[in-house]
């Protein structure tokens, strides 16, 4: 019985591994070449108004386990670059930060992000 029990503990710690899911939206052939990492706005929950009237959805990021550490941040700003290069990568004008976790430490990290493009 300890053997199973220090089994599953192993498999429960090589399976924590963080996984990151971005899906693309649109159609097939939709491209948007990546935008310099300074140029992305980030915005927490909602974005301004009066910022880009017309917009398109391009890209969803989930971050699927809070196990691992590299994503952990110690403020809204760390966790804001990190929203920031994922909008860097998919070619996006800003990056609302959807979602996020804060652990009994105080440390936060990004669970979900949505990536838009300026019409």
């Amino acid at each position: 019985m300890k053997n199973k029990t220090i089994i599953l503990l192993l498999m429960l710690f090589v399976c924590s591994c963080t996984t990151v899911d971005v899906v693309r939206l649109g159609k097939l052939n939709d491209y948007y070449p990546n935008t310099p990492y300074s140029d992305v706005a980030v915005y927490n929950k909602t974005k301004p108004k009066d910022i880009c009237k017309k917009n398109k959805q391009i890209a969803l990021v989930e971050y699927s386990s809070v196990l691992d550490s590299t994503f952990w941040a110690d403020n809204l700003t760390d966790m804001a670059a990190t929203a920031r290069g994922f909008g860097s990568q998919v070619g996006a004008d800003y990056v609302i930060m959807n979602k996020y976790k804060t652990n009994s430490f105080g440390k936060k990290m990004l669970k979900r992000a949505t990536a838009f493009v300026c019409l």
